[in-house]
């Protein structure tokens, strides 16, 4: 497939690795992720100043209207320097979602925000292998000129600190096929947010909802379709979500070569035995495998052709290769792999999380095998 790979695309991603680079050394990074909502104000700022956060929208919402392509390159880079931002889940979780099913007035009020950065949405949807067609666990229910919200929410990132909370609640007398998008303010009551103990350093959140007010101005599309909205999106994030995993491989894969070099062991290398080149081989091959995946199933996104089964097949081959290949080079570093001094413990932990993140892999073989009508 011959990717439409501009030289405007390549300035645009040496200006995403220029500024990675020059701001994401590993001793802030690690004072962000160890701070209380896990990332620097600053960089959201100056990032947002830079257009990051209003890249998938149009510009007359404030945004770039970037390409998918455009996209994928920045989320390919964030996934290589492990930077943690809200930018994922604000404007292309919750933000891709309004862009696709809120009103024009809607999308002219809250795209406007997402993009120059003043507000963080947070998105309370299942992201998991069972998102399709379901609101699971949240109830929604007319209450005069208001709907009142009931439920929990699991697993929302940057939740505290958010403006909105996107929900998907059930709004049809409790049946769980026909469920509606609401944008709940967390403070105008009824909402309460716990911190959640997980192997990921992105922290992430419950969100108990109890009557909390949703007004009509802030039910996003139509009633009883919000998994079709949702449905229509969450692919492309996946597609997105895949770039950040190369990005990450990418960076496993170099720093695994540059140890196997400088590593001596009974007076040579440890990249001179043939395993360890073998290793690196094969991670090399699982790298190649999983960019050309993403990258053809943008390219799909980008011409307006369907693409889900190739979404599908990358998140099922990134899944199953970058924890592998992580672990891979835990073998060769050993136990200096779990020092604070290295990084790699952070991009394992990257690696199982997104592995989960929209459904496991063999979810999407499924996926796969249903698309060849199997």
């Amino acid at each position: 497939m011959d990717f439409s790979i501009t030289k405007q695309h390549q300035l645009l991603r040496k200006s995403f690795v220029d500024y990675l680079k020059k701001r994401c050394d590993a001793d802030s990074r690690r004072e962000w992720i160890s701070s209380e909502n896990g990332f620097s104000p600053t960089v959201w700022q100056e990032i947002s100043e830079l257009g990051w956060a209003g890249l998938p929208f149009d510009e007359k919402y404030g945004g770039l209207n970037g390409s998918f392509f455009e996209m994928l390159f920045l989320f390919e880079q964030l996934g290589a320097f492990q930077l943690y931002t809200p930018l994922f889940t604000s404007s292309i979780l919750t933000g891709m979602v309004l862009n696709e099913a809120g009103s024009e007035s809607q999308k002219q009020f809250h795209l406007s925000r997402l993009s120059d950065g003043d507000a963080i949405y947070a998105a309370a949807y299942p992201l998991q292998d069972n998102y399709i067609g379901v609101g699971r666990g949240v109830k929604a229910v007319p209450v005069d000129d208001t709907w009142r919200l009931t439920g929990t929410c699991l697993f929302v990132q940057y939740a505290p600190i958010a403006e909105k909370i996107l929900v998907l609640a059930d709004s049809d007398g409790g049946s769980a096929l026909y469920p509606t998008l609401f944008l709940v303010d967390p403070q105008a009551g009824g909402a309460t947010v716990e911190t959640l103990e997980t192997l990921g350093e992105e922290k992430v959140h419950t969100v108990r909802l109890e009557g909390a007010p949703v007004d009509k101005e802030n039910i996003i599309g139509d009633i009883g379709k919000g998994h079709q909205y949702i449905n229509n999106v969450l692919p492309k994030a996946m597609v997105l979500k895949c770039a950040e995993m190369t990005g990450g491989l990418q960076t496993v894969l170099d720093m695994t070569v540059a140890y196997a070099k400088q590593r001596y062991q009974f007076n040579k290398p440890l990249g001179t035995l043939q395993i360890i080149q073998h290793y690196c081989a094969d991670m090399f091959t699982d790298l190649e495998g999983a960019r050309l995946l993403a990258y053809q199933a943008a390219q799909r996104i980008n011409d307006g052709l369907e693409y889900r089964r190739e979404a599908a097949m990358a998140k099922a081959w990134c899944s199953d290769v970058y924890p592998k290949s992580c672990l891979l080079t835990h073998q060769i570093f050993g136990a200096n792999g779990f020092t604070a001094e290295y990084d790699l413990h952070l991009y394992t932990k990257h690696a199982k999380v997104s592995e989960l993140m929209f459904g496991h892999s063999v979810f999407h073989r499924s996926a796969v095998a249903d698309a060849m009508k199997i």
